[in-house]
């Protein structure tokens, strides 16, 4: 009995040791946090808020790592100055029990605020993150960039012509698209516009309008 008692514990630790292995640190509750904290800061890039989003995630768990971003500029006024909001996606694959977690912060460039955190939990894929840990270091171009060479490839005239218009900068690591919709709720865009941002070229430009009428 005392040789199977031994085997139990040794067995019953090397799964303990297995377990914790496994776990790549605290797994603390899901959060929806829509309070604002003004940021001591001018955010008025994509790269300036970067800082600030990564310090409110590692509040909630300190192992993820940024995988997308985009920005969001509503309306003439916002599109003018190129001040709008960004979200920064985060993500980290298999935490624990082979569950992943998913982060995103949310900060108001209008306001110099953060304006919404959300985290949760789910089982592999089920939350649509990536692994991909996304590098924004050879970034040469930020917002301002953007929207001077997607101007400058749709027209100086062409965001004129619409009375509520919305642009959304889709941001990975090899290439952002520059959307232009009609309105806020327009499900499809009219330009697509995508650009390197190590390079600042333009590599594919979609115009939707003609497909649309």
């Amino acid at each position: 009995m005392n040789k199977i008692n031994k085997h139990i514990t040794i067995i019953l630790l090397l799964c303990l040791l297995f377990l914790s292995g496994c776990s790549k640190g605290p797994t603390p509750e899901a959060e929806n946090d829509d309070s604002e904290i003004v940021l001591d800061g001018n955010i008025d890039s994509i790269k300036s808020g970067l800082q600030f989003a990564k310090q409110r995630v590692e509040e909630w768990r300190d192992t993820m790592h940024l995988n997308y971003i985009n920005a969001g500029f509503y309306g003439k006024e916002q599109i003018s100055s190129r001040m709008g909001r960004i979200t920064y996606s985060f993500y980290e694959e298999n935490v624990t029990n082979k569950f992943d977690a998913d982060a995103s912060v949310d900060i108001d460039m209008n306001s110099n605020s953060l304006v919404r955190f959300s985290s949760s939990y789910g089982t592999p894929k089920q939350l649509g993150g990536s692994e991909i840990i996304l590098n924004t270091e050879s970034w040469t171009i930020d917002i301002n960039e953007a929207f001077d060479i997607a101007v400058a490839e749709m027209g100086v005239d062409t965001i004129d012509h619409y009375e509520n218009p919305k642009v959304v900068l889709g941001c990975s690591e090899s290439f952002w698209d520059f959307s232009l919709y009609a309105e806020p709720d327009a499900m499809f865009a009219d330009f697509v516009i995508t650009i390197n941002p190590q390079s600042g070229i333009v590599t594919n430009v979609h115009d939707n309008r003609e497909a649309g009428n």
